[in-house]
């Protein structure tokens, strides 16, 4: 069965209303994935999402098990550190992905909630080392023997 036909199918059970998940209504269910080339429609799913009213209860799910996932952290504070970070500016991880939109961004796989994928953070950390910490030291450079025991990298 194709992917329209299944939103054909979904739509009837559910009727005019989107999943609850923005992750599934923005990549899998959202009939506006449809209409190529047609931004109104695409316009009107974004907007849908922000205006979604079960957000709030998916919101607080998510609260609960980020709050579970912390405590699990903090009870084991040998090995993990908690520090609590802010941008500067806007944060949008995932805009080269591929999607049916157009554009993409990094969602949780369960929650559908915008996330930091830790391969984005070991990304940053990674780059920092070799332009910061490699000034100094060639060790830290991308390919020198500290970068590569912490990041990992190819074998020459």
């Amino acid at each position: 069965m194709s992917i329209p036909a299944m939103r054909e199918r979904i739509g009837r059970i559910i009727g005019p209303r989107n999943p609850e998940n923005p992750g599934l209504a923005l990549y899998r269910y959202h009939r506006a994935v449809d209409q190529s080339g047609k931004y109104e429609h695409r316009d009107a799913c974004i907007n849908a999402l922000a205006e979604n009213e079960g957000l709030g209860t998916l919101m607080a799910l998510y609260r609960k098990a980020f709050d579970r996932w912390e405590a699990v952290l903090e009870a084991d504070s040998i090995r993990h550190r908690k520090i609590r970070l802010a941008t500067r500016d806007r944060l949008f991880i995932g805009l080269g992905s591929a999607s049916v939109l157009e554009f993409g961004i990094s969602l949780h796989p369960v929650y559908g909630l915008p996330m930091i994928p830790g391969s984005a953070v070991k990304g940053v950390c990674a780059a920092y080392t070799h332009d910061f910490l490699g000034a100094s030291d060639p060790k830290w450079k991308i390919g020198g023997e500290i970068h590569r025991a912490i990041f990992g990298g190819h074998d020459p």
